[in-house]
């Protein structure tokens, strides 16, 4: 399994193949997305040159990583090709459908149209995924690999829901309490320095009180004392826990998030799975890479955790 040479390798990487499909991931998805989108305005996200070189330089790290664990030096063929551009462009074309502008966390406000379109969809995924697991399942090695993965790569997913829950119920509740009941921080007292002119941001470096020089016969105390007197970690703890006890939360910690799942990183965790060298997992690999790739091209890298409630 982790010979590179074998055609179901775990890992593999040959830097000839690699060129082509960042070639293909990278230059001219995106830019035939971009452009077909623009010519029959499609929906997309408005983006300037800093977002195409942002998005472009994730991109690289995204797709060494999977093509490195999905086994594309093996599988990478005009199968691929074909699905891929079938995958990116097809699923903006089923975009601009009026039922599908929809997105998962409103699923309870979806039409019937939307319904039987991403139903249908989830059928042909799962229909598909039984039959790759189906061909891991001939390879003694591969089929357990296969099931760990795809426990690893929804894993996230979980704790991401685990992660916005916790921080939803009772880290948010519990820091808007603790502040709240200090009497050394009323409202009053931040809109009165606000109105005096002094900062209340959070974000500030709390100053430290400056040690007081230490006549030492004719001398102040020496450098040494003077440098740890500002590296003093204890001095510094208690510094910073009474600040911490006083001052307002940066406003980002009282942020509540929800989940988003994104196409785009659904079917780049399906990419890792269609390893097969035949044709049709190739086009499946192309499909899920295509799809993925709408979503980056559109959107950019939307996160999986988004604030909202």
């Amino acid at each position: 399994m982790f010979d590179p040479d074998s055609i179901n390798a775990l890992v593999s990487f040959d830097v000839t193949i690699f060129l082509q499909f960042l070639a293909l991931l990278v230059v001219a998805g995106p830019l035939a997305f971009r452009s077909i989108a623009w010519l029959y305005n499609w929906e997309r996200r408005a983006k300037n040159g800093v977002h195409h070189f942002q998005d472009a330089a994730q991109l690289v790290g995204y797709a060494y990583i999977v093509f490195t664990l999905g086994n594309y030096t093996h599988t990478l063929s005009r199968w691929t090709v074909l699905g891929y551009g079938v995958g990116i462009l097809g699923w903006g074309l089923l975009g601009e459908l009026p039922f599908m502008k929809v997105s998962l966390p409103t699923w309870r406000t979806w039409s019937w149209g939307a319904w039987v379109m991403n139903l249908t969809a989830a059928g042909i995924v799962m229909g598909f995924g039984v039959v790759h697991f189906n061909w891991a399942d001939q390879d003694q090695t591969l089929g357990p690999l296969y099931l760990s993965g795809l426990l690893v790569a929804t894993g996230f997913v979980w704790l991401g829901v685990l992660v916005s829950t916790y921080e939803t119920r009772y880290a948010i509740p519990w820091r808007t309490h603790r502040h709240g009941r200090n009497p050394q921080h009323p409202l009053g007292q931040y809109q009165s320095l606000a109105a005096a002119g002094v900062s209340t941001n959070s974000n500030a470096a709390v100053p430290l009180p400056s040690p007081p020089p230490k006549p030492i016969g004719h001398f102040t105390e020496s450098t040494w004392a003077k440098l740890w007197w500002a590296i003093n970690p204890w001095r510094n703890f208690w510094a910073r826990y009474k600040a911490w006890q006083t001052e307002d939360p940066n406003p980002r910690l009282l942020e509540p998030h929800r989940i988003h799942l994104h196409h785009w990183q659904i079917f780049y965790i399906l990419a890792f799975f269609t390893r097969f060298s035949n044709p049709v997992s190739q086009v499946c690999a192309g499909l899920a890479l295509g799809i993925s790739g709408h979503g980056i091209a559109a959107y950019g890298f939307d996160p999986l955790l988004e604030v909202g409630n």
